[in-house]
């Protein structure tokens, strides 16, 4: 069984370019489904979104997750790259964007259960 992966990338506090933030890209396996899923941590603000994708090899997953790493693929458009990525590899995600952007203040979200991540999927975290 593949392992997944998750890369965090420390944005710092570049006034008045920048606001300090954490992004986490991660990855993570089920048989044939690859989520794939990003965290935006930005002060008292929290985003998450994952696209699920069916059929991609472990080094395929691995290298776009680490492009959207190494670019610093921001959260307000991964998605769009990603799909730009995997069309290159003449794939699509398996689930439309399943899961929609989830805000919060101050609230953890529940980091053992994702199973409502790419539908029913039911992926764990990594």
């Amino acid at each position: 069984m593949e392992q997944g992966r998750m890369y965090k990338k420390y944005l710092s506090n570049l006034p008045p370019f920048q606001e300090a933030a954490v992004l986490e890209y991660a990855m993570d396996f089920r048989g044939e489904l690859t989520r794939f899923s990003l965290r935006l941590e930005r002060g008292n603000l929290q985003q998450q979104t994952a696209l699920c994708v069916q059929g991609l090899t472990g080094e395929q997953a691995h290298s776009l997750l680490l492009y959207l790493y190494e670019n610093t693929v921001p959260a307000e458009n991964w998605e769009d790259v990603a799909e730009e990525l995997l069309s290159q590899l003449r794939m699509v995600p398996a689930l439309p964007r399943s899961v929609p952007l989830r805000q919060w203040k101050e609230e953890k979200p529940d980091e053992g259960n994702n199973s409502h991540l790419c539908g029913d999927a039911g992926l764990a975290a990594t």
